[in-house]
C-alpha cells in the first residue's frame, strides 16, 4: 500500500477500531490512552517504516509514553492507512486544503530518503 503522507501534513483519522496484533495472529484490543478518533484532523509528527509491519505514524496532538514491542522500546505509533490526507477529505465548508504539487513533491521525496524506502 502506498503511503501519501508527510510530516508536518494534516490529516483526518478514518478509524475507530484500536487494536495490537499479537504473536499468535490474535487482536487485542488498545488500551492506552488517548487514540486517534474518527474524523478528527491531526498533524503528522514523525514517519517510520517497520519491517514486515509497514508505515507508521506518530501524531503532533498525541503523545504517548514508549512500551515494549517485538521490534523493540519506543512510543506508540498508528498505521498510516488509518489517516487521509485534508486535501482528499471534503471539508464542511466544501473547501479543500491542497499544497502545491511542486511542494509535496519536495516533501515526498525527503520522507522517502528519510526513511530509505523507495520514492512514490
Amino acid at each position: 500500500m502506498e503511503c501519501k503522507l508527510f510530516v508536518g501534513q494534516p490529516v483526518i483519522c478514518t478509524y475507530d477500531d484500536w487494536h495490537d496484533t499479537m504473536r499468535d495472529g490474535s487482536k487485542k484490543r488498545i488500551t492506552i490512552t488517548p487514540l486517534p478518533q474518527k474524523n478528527k484532523t491531526y498533524t503528522i509528527r514523525t514517519i517510520e517504516y517497520i519491517e514486515k509491519h509497514g508505515v507508521y505514524v506518530r501524531l503532533k496532538e498525541i503523545v504517548l509514553p514508549p512500551k515494549h514491542y517485538i521490534h523493540g522500546f519506543h512510543e506508540p505509533s498508528f498505521h498510516h492507512s488509518k489517516f487521509k490526507p485534508i486535501d482528499e477529505v471534503s471539508i464542511t465548508t466544501k473547501q479543500k486544503f491542497t499544497l502545491p504539487k511542486e511542494l509535496t513533491d519536495l516533501l515526498k521525496e525527503r520522507v522517502c530518503n528519510a526513511i530509505k524506502m523507495p520514492p512514490l
